[in-house]
């Protein structure tokens, strides 16, 4: 992939990583969190200069993190190297995303957006799919108009899960909306 005449391109982790991940910032950081402990460090390098980034999630179907960059307009993948590589997508809508995880069902990026245009929207990261990396609209924020922060998936039964401002926990059946 080459982006203003630069080649880009990240390194997939060779395992899943043992520790969580967070992004914050507004020149984002990368931290590396041990949830036993709560003991976490700054994992990206000095120089990585990356705008702000949101929705950060681990796939492991490929072992590559994904955010969305604010800088690209678009969603990023982030290699063990912490090398960022921009990946086009088809129908993004003109605004960034705060939510958002990969499921580890179906091989897909799914990301929230209250808002009555917006919602709960689903990107394909399987390259045999024929939505690949196209953004879908599961449901309009007028339909699931959640004042959510984060939403994380269940590793056994599929579901998302989302805590509001309020401290509601949310599950979400992410085919159905």
């Amino acid at each position: 992939l080459t982006l203003g005449g630069a080649n880009l391109h990240a390194q997939p982790f060779t395992e899943c990583p043992t520790e969580a991940f967070l992004v914050q910032d507004k020149l984002a950081n990368l931290y590396g969190v041990k949830l036993a402990t709560g003991f976490y460090e700054k994992a990206s390098p000095v120089d990585w200069n990356q705008e702000k980034m949101n929705a950060l999630a681990f796939n492991i179907h490929d072992s590559y993190l994904y955010a969305y960059n604010y800088y690209f307009g678009t969603i990023v993948k982030i290699g063990a190297d912490f090398a960022v590589t921009p990946i086009p997508i088809a129908n993004m809508p003109d605004k960034g995303f705060y939510v958002g995880d990969i499921s580890v069902v179906d091989n897909a990026y799914y990301l929230y957006r209250p808002g009555a245009e917006l919602g709960l929207f689903r990107i394909s990261l399987d390259e045999n799919s024929d939505d690949y990396l196209k953004m879908v609209n599961i449901v309009r924020g007028n339909q699931l108009n959640h004042a959510i922060y984060d939403l994380a998936f269940h590793p056994d039964n599929g579901f998302a899960y989302a805590v509001d401002r309020w401290g509601n926990l949310w599950q979400i059946d992410v085919a159905q909306g």
